[in-house]
């Protein structure tokens, strides 16, 4: 499995990475061919090799002929589902202008229906975050990690006048993710690099992998420090994707009950705080204070993580307090490998005790989107999927 670990030390921006792809092999030309059936006027994207601090980059440019044209979420949804894009990139790219839609509609105290794109909606925008995606996908990366992310400091200009950095949007695009103030006094992550870092990425640390290829993507500002994106490509380790030691590891489980919660955000939670790293989030009904009904919530994650989780459950939930304790945790090595049904790939996880096999599971997702592509029940694509990965481990 290819995998890539985007590594932000300067922040991120839609044209960084653009340019990373760029140096890892993808090309303007191939941008052109992938955006092709994109129903958007002329634009034209080229590359241009710069030395940052001594680093040999790509510089990804993107020219338009279109000025102040402002789209709403259902202009780009239909660019979007009208072109010839792949299923897979249609549905990433759905998802990602969504996500920015209901930001904005935050920062703006509206709807998404009426928000109405300024500078994310420009051709520009739309190339580099579609681009961005074909070139992930040109590539071959099926999984992408990152660390923490840099947020600069100041001012910047934009269409409702000057606004403090991080802009509005960009702070709501980063809820729940782990991030760090420096004293630049610059843009370091624009809206575009915030929506395409939390939604690509997993905010984990990567595996084992074997390093292929580093690329870098270049930045507009001159920084103090290199204004550059590096992605690292590389091939996962399967080996070593999960390997407890023999007297276990240690686990953080934080849990809160909360009985004065509207249920309808539960789902919202558990999505914050696995991005940010959370093994397992659990939901258990319970008896509160009072005898009222109530859910302990349940955390298990990494020590050096709790403070970053338990931030979450304090601003995303009504819960006054939370309970941390350490343990130990015992598991079985785990392996991930690969079976191909028609045409699609599907990931399978091979669980062992020593050299015996106790459970074989095929990824969901995975299996979810070869149902669709071809068209069979989800439950036969995943009994195929085991019988396949069976025969795999027993030849």
């Amino acid at each position: 499995m290819t995998i890539a670990y985007v590594d932000c030390f300067s922040g991120a921006s839609g044209d960084m990475f653009l340019g990373a792809l760029f140096h890892l092999g993808y090309t303007p030309e191939q941008l052109h061919r992938d955006l092709a059936s994109l129903r958007v006027p002329g634009y034209k994207v080229s590359q241009q090799t710069r030395v940052v601090s001594g680093i040999t980059s790509v510089k990804a440019i993107v020219e338009t002929e279109e000025t102040h044209v402002h789209r709403n979420l259902a202009d780009i949804l239909q660019l979007i589902e009208e072109s010839k894009l792949s299923d897979r990139i249609k549905i990433q790219g759905v998802k990602l202008f969504t996500r920015l839609a209901e930001a904005e509609a935050r920062v703006h105290n509206t709807t998404v229906d009426e928000i109405h794109f300024h500078e994310v909606g420009a051709v520009d925008s739309i190339v580099d975050i579609l681009g961005t995606l074909c070139g992930f996908a040109y590539l071959g990366i099926e999984e992408m990690y990152c660390g923490s992310i840099p947020l600069g400091t100041g001012f910047v200009e934009c269409q409702h006048g000057r606004i403090p950095v991080p802009a509005p949007a960009t702070l709501e695009l980063l809820k729940g993710y782990p991030v760090y103030q420096t004293d630049v006094e610059a843009e370091l992550v624009t809206p575009t690099g915030a929506l395409l870092l939390t939604s690509l990425c997993q905010f984990v640390p990567p595996p084992a992998m074997r390093l292929l290829r580093v690329g870098y993507g270049a930045g507009s500002k001159v920084l103090a420090t290199p204004n550059l994106l590096r992605i690292s490509l590389g091939e996962k380790v399967e080996s070593q994707e999960r390997k407890l030691p023999p007297g276990g590891s240690p686990i953080a489980i934080i849990e809160a009950s909360i009985d004065d919660m509207n249920p309808e955000f539960y789902s919202y939670v558990i999505e914050k705080l696995q991005a940010a790293g959370a093994l397992e989030v659990t939901l258990t009904a319970v008896q509160g204070k009072k005898g009222r009904p109530a859910t302990l919530l349940t955390v298990l994650a990494n020590p050096a993580r709790v403070e970053l989780l338990q931030g979450i459950i304090f601003r995303e939930t009504t819960t006054l307090g939370v309970r941390v304790r350490n343990e130990t945790m015992y598991g079985l090595t785990a392996e991930r490998l690969q079976v191909e049904l028609g045409d699609q790939r599907i990931g399978v996880k091979i669980a062992r005790m020593g050299q015996q096999v106790t459970n074989i599971a095929p990824e969901y997702e995975d299996c979810k989107m070869a149902a669709d592509q071809l068209a069979l029940p989800l439950k036969d694509v995943y009994d195929l999927a085991k019988e396949l990965a069976r025969k795999q481990i027993t030849q």
